[in-house]
């Protein structure tokens, strides 16, 4: 009799089993987070972790890899920040454009090594004003102990 209720028996436990892991891991390639990002806007990836959120390494580029870009007036510029971490805890920062708060960000980490943030596609960076400008993340909590690098960014009128 047991043979006969078998084959029920083991989807039961897999469903148990899957709905256990994904409640304690959260669902793939996101993270628990507040603030106004989405999963487009970012994506987490690496194995799990553990202990205090510590931030090792930041690198700001734009979609075409470069740290300093080329613009005439009005163009549009995708950034992408490439951070690498370990452990978990609430990351808290800005995006600053020639010093000025452009975006926010309020992300809460609890999975992963490699965190690839985007600029919100509703948040505009204000690529009106020709001349050299700077682009930056700046990340307030956890603190971090090296400088925050910056996208150069020069404007021209043509």
């Amino acid at each position: 009799m047991i043979m006969k209720y078998y084959s029920t028996i083991k989807k039961i436990l897999l469903w148990a089993a899957a709905s256990i892991v994904l409640n304690a891991c959260g669902t793939p390639n996101s993270a628990i987070h507040s603030g106004s990002h989405t999963q487009k806007q970012f994506q987490i990836s690496g194995a799990s972790t553990s202990g205090q959120l510590v931030i090792e390494r930041i690198e700001l580029t734009d979609q075409k890899a470069r740290s300093s870009v080329n613009l005439s007036v009005g163009q549009t510029l995708s950034p992408l920040a490439k951070i690498k971490f370990k452990g978990k805890g609430v990351l808290n920062g800005n995006w600053l454009f020639d010093g000025q708060v452009i975006e926010q960000i309020n992300i809460n980490l609890n999975h992963g090594s490699l965190l690839v943030l985007n600029i919100k596609p509703t948040t505009k960076i204000p690529v009106i004003t020709p001349g050299s400008h700077k682009l930056k993340l700046n990340i307030l909590q956890p603190s971090v102990t090296f400088k925050q690098p910056e996208l150069k960014i020069f404007v021209s009128t043509q």
